[in-house]
């Protein structure tokens, strides 16, 4: 397609006369190509609101239903959902890259909402209007929308941010990247979604997510995984795949339990208890096998992991991580 014909078939998309085979088609060109910048074609800005109120209305639409969905046209719902934003979002950016050049992105609204880029070496902390805040990580980028009159409170990104999100259960705060949509109420989590990694990673400090893949070309019924504290959402872009695991490096949930932890010829179990409690994971393990099992340790800073593994090493025990779970087996305690 030429440039001149792919303006025509724009213009045609901005009036509404665009065929179902013509919009198909630009989901191919803008998403499906595989490209990270494709050409634009030379818009106004009247025509580019035009352009992105379009699809944002689009949507909303399809988000504001409350209707459930037969299991087998959930996938596709959820397949044009990602076009229509991942389309969204290339369109606006790729405007901001052409015509904000010099400006400090982020001070000007773009439509009423807000277009982000940290070319920094740090964090960059962003405060948003619903009370809730970001930390950008450095090359990532975020297109923030949080309309008054929306049903939900949306944001793009590409790279990895921090979320802790103000709670409000009537506006759901949606956050999209190019195969993962993470929805949550109330709650603080990562997202890692730089193009050049293998995975997309969500990672959950407190409250629940949920997080779905979206998965282009076969869409799945069981994409959709429900997180909860120290449990981390891994995408695979290869498979198409999502599943859940605990965290790399899980933290103390329990506030009301200090880090350091000192034991006296205690019992094996009653410390598994203790490391349950403190960072809300589920450790399994047979009470009777442990039962005469005793340590003395003290831990100052080790992560999860580590006490783990000083504690099986003491016992002569092993542990693994099975999904959100950690098994804890064969004691050695005479």
């Amino acid at each position: 397609m030429t440039p001149s014909e792919l303006d025509v078939l724009i213009q045609k998309y901005l009036e509404g006369t665009s065929t179902k085979k013509e919009d198909i088609l630009i989901d191919k060109v803008y998403l499906r190509s595989g490209k990270k910048h494709v050409e634009l074609p030379v818009l106004n800005p009247q025509q580019l609101e035009a352009l992105e109120n379009r699809l944002h209305h689009k949507i909303l639409d399809h988000t504001r239903s409350r209707k459930p969905l037969p299991k087998k046209q959930k996938g596709v719902v959820l397949w044009y959902y990602a076009v229509a934003a991942s389309l969204l979002i290339m369109i606006s950016v790729g405007y901001l890259f052409h015509s904000l050049q010099g400006n400090r992105l982020g001070t000007t609204p773009l439509f009423s909402h807000s277009f982000i880029q940290n070319n920094g070496k740090t964090n960059q902390r962003i405060a948003l209007s619903d009370g809730s805040f970001v930390a950008l990580y450095p090359k990532s980028t975020i297109r923030i929308s949080l309309d008054s009159l929306s049903d939900f409170r949306i944001v793009f990104l590409e790279g990895a941010a921090f979320f802790e999100v103000a709670p409000d259960r009537s506006k759901p705060f949606l956050v999209y990247t190019q195969n993962v949509v993470t929805r949550v109420l109330g709650t603080s989590f990562t997202v890692r979604a730089f193009e050049t990694d293998k995975d997309i990673r969500v990672t959950v400090m407190e409250g629940k997510v949920s997080v779905t893949a979206q998965n282009l070309e076969q869409p799945k019924e069981n994409s959709e995984v429900i997180l909860t504290p120290n449990h981390e959402a891994i995408f695979n872009k290869s498979s198409q795949t999502v599943f859940a695991t605990l965290a790399e490096d899980p933290i103390i949930i329990n506030k009301t339990l200090d880090n350091s932890m000192k034991f006296e010829e205690e019992q094996v179990s009653i410390i598994l208890k203790q490391l349950e409690v403190a960072y809300k994971v589920k450790i399994v393990f047979d009470d009777k096998q442990f039962e005469r099992c005793r340590i003395t340790s003290t831990f100052v800073d080790e992560n999860l992991y580590d006490r783990l593994t000083i504690i099986c090493s003491a016992i002569g025990s092993t542990y693994e991580i099975v999904g959100t779970e950690i098994l804890v087996k064969n004691p050695k305690c005479f």
